[in-house]
């Protein structure tokens, strides 16, 4: 996403992106490969993240 784009380029440590019909997938952002999880559980079983991040489209 733009935001995720806008956060790596601030310096944020993205770890990695959630979304069930992505997970196994990595999503680059101007040369940053930033892996996609099924789950909240296996994205923090993964990478030891403690703070997340939530997007959700208007409708």
């Amino acid at each position: 996403s733009r935001h995720t784009a806008r956060m790596l380029r601030a310096g944020t440590a993205i770890v990695g992106g959630v979304n069930p019909r992505k997970a196994g997938e990595t999503v680059e952002f101007d040369g940053t490969g930033v892996p996609v999880f099924g789950t909240v559980k296996e994205a923090m079983g993964a990478t030891g993240a403690d703070v997340s991040v939530v997007f959700v489209p208007p409708k």
